[in-house]
């Protein structure tokens, strides 16, 4: 599904990009699929998104596709500056990142690109070059996740 929800011709990815956000500073060095989950700092529950990354030398940006304008939109943009601190959490073949900063926090992975796996070396490599511009390694308290799906409740009452 994440495949098919976000559109990405990694040939042509950066090129479209520099003509597309002009704001974009020096080369993309990185770039690729990837899920994103934001949430309030402390929360480790936050809204997910199918998305793009870019790593560019001032910050890592997270993209949506809107295919009605046939343009990336931006879903967050984390200046490595403005970041708190970032966190790497294994879990099981899971790899993912945590952002924090200071009104939000991000769980992201990065993922293949025929989609639906965790690009584990793709991840790491994220953190890596976020720890190489001066963020601060904590330990993660566990995952960040997504709501669970909606349940209903059925209330029993029982008469005494």
């Amino acid at each position: 599904m994440d495949k098919a929800t976000i559109y990405y011709d990694r040939p042509e990815f950066a090129d479209q990009m520099v003509k597309q956000m002009p704001e974009i500073l020096g080369p993309i060095s990185q770039h690729g699929r990837c899920n994103v989950i934001l949430a309030t700092p402390g929360s480790n529950t936050g809204s997910m998104h199918f998305c793009i990354f870019a790593v560019t030398q001032d910050a890592l940006l997270v993209l949506d596709w809107n295919a009605m304008s046939l343009e990336y939109t931006p879903i967050a943009k984390l200046k490595w500056s403005n970041i708190n601190a970032v966190s790497l959490k294994t879990f099981g073949l899971t790899k993912q990142l945590q952002f924090i900063e200071k009104q939000r926090q991000m769980g992201f992975s990065a993922i293949i690109d025929d989609g639906g796996y965790v690009d584990r070396e793709a991840t790491v490599k994220v953190f890596n070059f976020a720890e190489s511009k001066g963020v601060k390694v904590i330990e993660s308290d566990g995952l960040i996740k997504a709501p669970q799906g909606g349940a209903v409740f059925v209330p029993i009452i029982i008469n005494r």
